[in-house]
């Protein structure tokens, strides 16, 4: 069953791409914030022991930019794996993964389709090509897979009309995604690496702050930074309820039963 109601868990949830792009940008020049566009993370600057800054690439050429507080926000611990932070991968098939694939909108379809994909207006957003086991934090093989899913999407179109029995008729693509989307990398060795016997049991952690959504763990190392700043704290050190509290009050489900 399409559901798009909050709280549903639906594959279906959608959300209009462009008119969010055009929302967050409102909000962050409303918020004074200092844009860079069109740069891209090159290096970290470490001073004792702590990252204080980037380095960046720019269309002006190379840039240092200094913060109080660094958040890695590259998706894939770029920043973290240049400053030495151990972390763990799995980069083949040696072990279960989620594998990368290239998502695409497609229009045209039987008004009524019962098709899989997550439909907003007459677009439908579908799970594209899939390379496989890849290693997506490899340049080289980043690269490949983005070639092979591409030269792939109008093959997993025919493909899916012909499973779909009529359900996706007319159908055509009208865009893709920007990237290949990447579904894990490196991951960050933490103080604490949960289980899959924690997730089957329910167990529960008091300096929960995010379910496993990339807005809501965006949301919760964004006002985490900002904390810091303002209570002259480290991450590590942060007064963790009070950081909860916050989520909270901003209407952010952080698990673990607390809510607003």
């Amino acid at each position: 069953m399409r559901s798009n109601t909050k709280g549903d868990l639906s594959y279906n949830y959608a959300i209009d791409t462009e008119r969010f792009k055009h929302t967050s940008l409102q909000m962050v020049v409303g918020s004074n914030v200092d844009i860079l566009f069109h740069a891209f993370f090159a290096d970290v600057i470490v001073e004792d022991g702590a990252v204080t800054g980037v380095v960046c690439e720019t269309k002006s050429g190379r840039q240092a930019i200094y913060g109080r507080i660094v958040i890695d926000a590259t998706g894939d611990g770029d920043v973290a794996f240049r400053a030495g932070v151990p972390y763990w991968q799995t980069k083949a098939d040696e072990a279960s993964r989620l594998n990368d694939c290239l998502m695409y909108k497609i229009a045209g379809f039987p008004e009524d389709t019962t098709a899989k994909g997550c439909i907003i207006g007459r677009t439908m957003v579908v799970w594209g090509p899939s390379p496989g086991a890849h290693n997506g934090a490899d340049a080289r093989e980043l690269t490949e897979e983005e070639i092979d899913v591409r030269l792939a999407v109008y093959d997993d179109l025919e493909e899916k009309k012909r499973d779909a029995g009529g359900q996706l008729d007319g159908a055509a693509v009208i865009d893709t995604g920007a990237l290949i989307g990447v579904r894990q990398t490196r991951f960050v060795e933490g103080e604490y690496r949960i289980t899959g016997e924690d997730v089957l049991e329910g167990r529960e952690f008091d300096d929960a702050v995010a379910m496993a959504h990339v807005f809501a763990i965006g949301e919760a190392a964004g006002v985490a930074g900002a904390r810091c700043c303002t209570t002259d704290r480290t991450p590590r050190t942060l007064d963790v309820e009070r950081l909860q509290a916050t989520l909270i009050e901003q209407g952010c489900e952080i698990g673990q039963g607390k809510r607003r």
